[in-house]
C-alpha cells in the first residue's frame, strides 16, 4: 500500500524501477497515477466501476488511459 509513501521523488523512482526489473509480482495501491509508469497492468477504481489497462493488450498508451480516467472522474 502506497509503496513510495514518505520517499522523496528520486528515491521513489529508484524503488519502483528496481521492483519493475525484478521477477517479482507486485500489487501496489496509490493515488499518484504517475507512479503507474512501471506497471504492466493498471486498475482504476471509480464510482462507475473498475477500468483495466494492460501494457501488452491495449493499443492506447497508459498516459491516454489515465487521462481518460481523470476526465471521467471530473464529469
Amino acid at each position: 500500500d502506497e509503496v513510495t509513501s514518505g520517499l522523496d521523488p528520486p528515491r521513489a523512482a529508484r524503488v519502483l524501477q528496481r521492483l519493475s526489473q525484478s521477477d517479482l509480482q507486485c500489487l501496489m495501491t496509490t493515488h499518484q497515477l504517475e507512479l503507474t509508469a512501471v506497471a504492466d497492468v493498471v486498475f482504476v477504481l471509480s464510482a462507475e466501476g473498475v477500468t483495466r489497462w494492460e501494457k501488452n493488450r491495449n493499443p492506447r498508451s497508459r498516459k491516454t488511459f489515465l487521462s481518460e480516467c481523470k476526465e471521467s472522474a471530473v464529469d
